[in-house]
């Protein structure tokens, strides 16, 4: 058995690429290019999924929606701090 027209002959490269491949320096490279790739959908992906907000729907929700809420919230505090449940010497104070 053998082969059929001798040994074959291993050709050498023209250009030894052997130095020039390090395990190190192509950890850093695919490390950085999974960063880059993370740091850059981080950037695009809320503008890309996120809705274009209209100023007079932003307009209209603080108006009608937010002042509401904002004056429930100060009432409720108001009956909290005055039912003495909170504030100095309130039952939820430590």
């Amino acid at each position: 058995m053998g082969w059929p027209h001798g040994v074959p002959q291993v050709q050498t490269p023209l250009i030894n690429i052997a130095p020039l491949y390090d395990q190190q320096a192509a950890n850093g490279t695919l490390w950085f290019t999974l960063k880059t790739f993370g740091v850059i959908m981080l950037m695009l992906l809320p503008r890309g999924i996120s809705p274009r907000i209209r100023i007079d729907i932003l307009l209209h929700t603080g108006w009608y929606k937010m002042i509401v809420l904002s004056f429930i919230n100060i009432f409720v505090a108001l009956a909290l701090i005055y039912g003495n449940i909170l504030g100095p010497g309130g039952l939820l104070v430590r």
